[in-house]
């Protein structure tokens, strides 16, 4: 599928509209064809509930995740305790990453990308210390879900080899907003989903239609849905190293690419990862190889063919589902839309817990960049014996 393709009218109808409202929102989109179909202030309130709790059960499950990824990082530096560390201003990195790339919107203004790069961006140098060892190469720990990433060098950017210079530019590729939308999607899965059909049973009147459909409803979701997202998180670390590759070869310099193709890089960039099949090893191996040599001849790249296609593209019958989910949320929210109390019922624990999580990943977030000293230190003869080996 083409750039093009994905941006026509129907292809942004189709995941803008039907996808986001029956998987990504669906108790907000009842909320809203309720007050659509009666519009007040009781049918008011339903809808700001709505978009309250859609909202607060979808980001309560991205900070959860969010912090498992900060957790990684505090046991990243427990092993290198003693370790010397010295923050390096992210914006620094600015002239090898075009950071708009990383936020996720259509509208981009500079004010955004610097927040970004100032608080979600953290990179540090690194030495030995007393640490009784140190990591050979870039460390770094990305989170698409929260979009943090936290940088860990062994170098000055101007000292990296083309290779070392690929890696860094592959990180940060991995927060980039177009991979997020994936990995986002996979996290949250259908929950949203059952959410809005548990919306749906307890505002509305219980009759035979409403337990039947509900019934046929759930179980097309799991089985159908389920099926789908096991393929999708199947397929989400390829992804995911595609899309990171995609990034840094559009972002490195002219002069890196053409050593990297010089040196026939791709095939060495690409080493065995256990979590990817040999074959998927061998199709990022010939992506990025086409990749590189594309850039080399000083042609556009665009993103991955494979990646928009499984993004964006969905099957038939889970079109079906998403479609079939609309008519079953929008029949009852036009029929029986549910009562102030039963929304307040839902919106007020989900804005308890999104709270809750929200203040546990900014406590992890604090925790590591206290945890990292940031005295400069003096790079000793050791040190600099042990980065020229590395």
């Amino acid at each position: 599928m083409s750039i093009a393709d994905r941006n026509s009218v129907v292809t942004f109808l189709y995941f803008r509209i039907v996808v986001t409202a029956a998987m990504k929102g669906p108790v907000g989109a009842a909320g809203l064809i309720a007050f659509t179909a009666h519009p007040g202030s009781t049918t008011a309130v339903v809808l700001v509930a709505a978009l309250v709790t859609n909202y607060a059960v979808s980001n309560a499950m991205l900070f959860r995740q969010a912090s498992r990824d900060k957790l990684a990082v505090l046991r990243f530096l427990e092993r290198y305790e003693g370790a010397s560390f010295e923050r390096v201003p992210a914006r620094q990195l600015a002239h090898l990453f075009d950071f708009s790339f990383m936020i996720p919107s259509y509208v981009r203004p500079r004010w955004l990308i610097d927040y970004f790069v100032d608080h979600r961006l953290h990179v540090f140098l690194v030495r030995r210390g007393t640490a009784a060892r140190i990591f050979a190469s870039p460390s770094a720990f990305v989170s698409p879900i929260a979009q943090d990433a936290y940088i860990f060098l062994r170098e000055d950017i101007g000292e990296m080899s083309s290779r070392t210079r690929f890696r860094l530019t592959h990180e940060l590729g991995h927060a980039a907003a177009i991979y997020a939308t994936n990995a986002q999607r996979n996290l949250i899965g259908l929950v949203p989903m059952y959410l809005s059909m548990a919306w749906t049973v307890a505002g509305a009147a219980w009759t035979p239609l409403l337990l039947g459909w509900t019934l046929a409803q759930l179980l097309a979701t799991m089985l159908v849905g389920g099926a789908m997202f096991e393929l999708y998180r199947g397929r989400q670390r390829f992804n995911g190293e595609i899309v990171a590759d995609y990034m840094a070869v559009r972002h490195l310099p002219d002069g890196i690419v053409a050593d990297l193709v010089a040196k026939g890089s791709a095939e060495t960039l690409v080493g065995q990862d256990p979590t990817l099949s040999d074959v998927e090893s061998a199709q990022r191996r010939r992506i990025l190889a086409a990749a590189l040599e594309a850039r080399n001849r000083g042609e556009e790249i665009e993103i991955p063919e494979i990646y928009l296609r499984e993004t964006f593209r969905h099957p038939a019958l889970f079109s079906g589902l998403l479609l079939a989910h609309l008519a079953y949320l929008a029949n009852f929210a036009i029929t029986d839309p549910p009562a102030p109390l039963a929304a307040l019922l839902f919106c007020l624990p989900a804005l308890v817990i999104v709270l809750l999580a929200a203040l546990v990943d900014g406590a992890l977030r604090h925790s590591i960049l206290t945890r990292i000293s940031p005295r400069p230190f003096a790079k000793t003869g050791s040190d600099a014996a042990e980065s020229h080996s590395a």
